[in-house]
């Protein structure tokens, strides 16, 4: 996946998520192995970081699919 394309991905689960309130148990891990690549621009690593501090402070709910 091209950094552009991974920067519209985050930015589109970013958005759903905000809008709904709930993350799958899929997009949490993907998130989680995402935060750790060195090729993440910062605004991304930013996104993700803040969709993972909301589904631990209680913010979003972890669903299945």
């Amino acid at each position: 996946m091209t950094s552009q394309n991974l920067t519209l991905a985050i930015a589109d689960l970013y958005a759903r998520t905000i809008a709904t309130g709930k993350i799958t148990h899929s997009h949490r891990r993907v998130l989680s192995e995402a935060a750790s690549s060195r090729e993440l621009k910062d605004h991304d690593r930013t996104a993700i970081d803040h969709l993972l501090l909301a589904i631990s402070g209680g913010q979003l709910n972890v669903v299945d699919e």
